[in-house]
């Protein structure tokens, strides 16, 4: 599976490339390998999904074991296929050999399975001082969960990243630069929240510049004095802008952390992780089966401010049977730096048998906390939960294990809000590369409580259900019209229904029917754009729809100004003003920069395809 996947990203920066397709002696001769085309190395990832597939379920299947990243399951093959394939079928690639039938049914067959494995697209709601909506949650929720939380994950790659650090404001301490800022462009892609463009999507901007937009006359909800307002629920999620609310919670907040066992390290105990109770998080079997049976929860780094720590609560939900008088003297130790300090162990008590019932147990530890941690509590900080101390079997299944944390009141005055207007802490800068360019920074994968101590970003994904929709989508209204449906896992999709399912997950209306093809694929791209912002894809996506050299303009931000007063009214109260500025001069030569240059030193090494350097280099 790696082969395939490693030969799909080279294909998509350097068109065909060599196939190696057995294992070289040390001594082969490369000067002889051929290049193949796009179509030939598609063809060839295709046989190795397939072959990979046609192992038993036993041998490769579809769990993810826990701290686990990267884990190749059935669902990638079905994810890469349907990527190159949908490729292959594009304007760039298209040389007859797959066509959008051949991408529709490929697309479709990995929807159908995906979907008939439980895959879903994430849709959990979280608590207001968490994330905006459940698209933000999404990219700050880790997928290494065995899928109880995230089952729209099909391959994460590494752990969490620090956006916090890399792409934050520079009004957060210990930030190193700006990162990725977004464009104006981008920006103007968001939908206001009744669904209508802000723009014609088929003439966007009046000018080559694109200074002056071209609004859309239908959208009766935008207000260019009040760009930020009513808005789709992802730009709340993906972008900071000026006025935008960072800090979600109160200074005086209230913060859940669940918690998860890791397997290993464990001893004397068997943990199984079972499906959800409705209304339940992380369900576990405990079995214990030896003198000493504790098991350790998962590094514990809540970035805990000390100082204002009102209460600090363990607590979970369990069901025994009548023999769990068993489970006595149950507690805690604390691991700091690999260190378990048998003096700082918490006695949480006996644990009362519940005859079958769900009932919760809470333990309030704030001034152990307080008294053994508020020094040592670190990013690499466990938990080992101790069961029961004397040898005889026990079972119980626990579930939704969390610390609840309650903060003071912070004497601080803390800004909740990040302003990029001229002169204010994160704003524009042309030579500071902690401030943004374009007068907007990504908030996409930074979780707000993120920092120095506490980094609770999210990851990469590489394939997601998501985009498994929208590449069905795309060859569903290529072959058979917006609205024309084809059988997928026993019910009738179209590609707006597919479409729509994104467009629900993100709290949008759906997509009309009856529109046309073209009118359908504008709003498509769109989609496409907005749904999958900084994930890897817009690039490739313009490249393969050929219309790079449209779209690779100059890229343009907002610089704001702060006002203090309105100049025709007389009013005294601050506003707003904008102006677009040209931030990035841009250029797209279509004769060369389809494609990536072949590196010199493979030139050299080849005299098969010395003489076949990719167009215009």
């Amino acid at each position: 599976m790696l082969r395939a996947l490693y030969y799909l990203q080279l294909i998509k920066r350097y068109g065909g490339v060599p196939l190696l397709k057995s294992t070289y002696e040390q001594n082969h001769d490369y000067a002889k390998d051929v290049r193949a085309s796009f179509s030939e190395v598609v063809r060839f990832i295709v046989e190795d999904c397939d072959a990979a597939l046609a192992y038993s379920e036993t041998a490769f299947g579809w769990g993810i074991p826990e701290a686990s990243f990267g884990i190749m399951t059935r669902a990638v093959p079905y994810a890469i296929k349907s990527q190159a394939v949908t490729c292959a079928a594009s304007p760039l690639w298209s040389d007859g050999t797959y066509d959008w039938e051949d991408a529709l049914e490929v697309s479709r067959e990995a929807l159908a399975v995906l979907l008939t494995h439980d895959y879903k697209l994430f849709d959990n709601v979280p608590s207001p001082g968490i994330a905006q909506n459940p698209y933000a949650l999404y990219f700050i929720t880790s997928s290494d969960d065995r899928r109880s939380t995230d089952k729209e994950t099909i391959l994460q790659v590494g752990a969490q990243m620090e956006v916090w650090r890399q792409a934050g404001l520079p009004s957060m301490p210990g930030q190193l630069k700006a990162g990725p800022c977004p464009s104006q462009e981008l920006v103007d892609c968001y939908e206001t929240v009744d669904g209508e463009p802000i723009l014609d999507l088929a003439n966007p901007y009046e000018d080559e510049m694109h200074l002056t937009p071209n609004y859309n006359p239908e959208n009766r909800t935008y207000d260019p004095q009040n760009p930020y307002e009513n808005r789709d629920p992802r730009f709340y999620a993906s972008i900071y802008y000026n006025g935008a609310q960072r800090v979600l919670g109160s200074t005086g907040d209230t913060r859940e952390f669940l918690m998860e066992f890791t397997d290993p390290p464990h001893n004397d105990v068997t943990l199984a992780y079972m499906p959800e109770w409705e209304g339940y998080k992380d369900i576990w079997t405990v079995l214990t089966s030896g003198p000493d049976p504790y098991a350790y929860f998962k590094p514990v780094n809540f970035g805990i401010e000390w100082d204002r720590l009102k209460k600090m609560t363990f607590s979970f939900y369990y069901q025994t049977d009548a023999t769990t008088d068993r489970f006595r003297n149950m507690g805690f130790f604390f691991v700091v730096d690999g260190a378990i300090d048998p003096a700082k162990r918490l006695e949480l008590g006996d644990l009362a048998p519940t005859n079958g019932q769900v009932v919760e147990f809470s333990f309030d530890m704030t001034e152990h906390m307080k008294n053994n941690f508020a020094d040592s509590w670190g990013p690499d900080s466990y938990i080992r939960f101790d069961f029961l101390e004397q040898e005889a079997a026990a079972y119980m299944v626990m579930a939704s294990v969390k610390i609840t944390i309650e903060y003071e009141e912070s004497e601080v005055e803390v800004d909740p809000n990040v302003y990029t207007y001229v002169g204010a802490a994160d704003g524009i800068s042309a030579n500071n590369r902690r401030s943004t360019r374009t007068g907007y920074y990504m908030r996409k994968f930074n979780n707000w409580q993120s920092n120095v101590s506490n980094n609770a970003d999210g990851a990469i994904r590489l394939f997601r259900l998501a985009e498994i929709y929208l590449n069905f989508a795309e060859a569903a209204y290529q072959v058979k019209g917006p609205d024309g449906t084809v059988d997928v896992a026993g019910t009738q999709a179209s590609a707006r229904d597919a479409v729509n399912f994104i467009r629900a997950r993100a709290g949008m209306p759906p997509l009309p029917a009856g529109m046309s093809k073209d009118e359908f694929e504008l709003r498509y791209r769109n989609e496409r754009r907005v749904e999958l912002f900084h994930e890897g894809q817009r690039w490739h996506d313009i490249r393969r729809w050929k219309i790079a050299e449209k779209v690779m303009t100059d890229a343009h931000g907002l610089d704001v100004s702060k006002l203090q007063y309105y100049p025709s009214s007389g009013a005294t109260s601050p506003y707003w003003q904008y102006e677009e500025i040209v931030i990035d001069k841009r250029s797209f030569n279509k004769d060369r920069d389809y494609l990536w240059p072949i590196p010199l030193k493979e030139l050299n090494a080849n005299p098969l395809i010395r003489d076949d350097q990719n167009p215009g280099y």
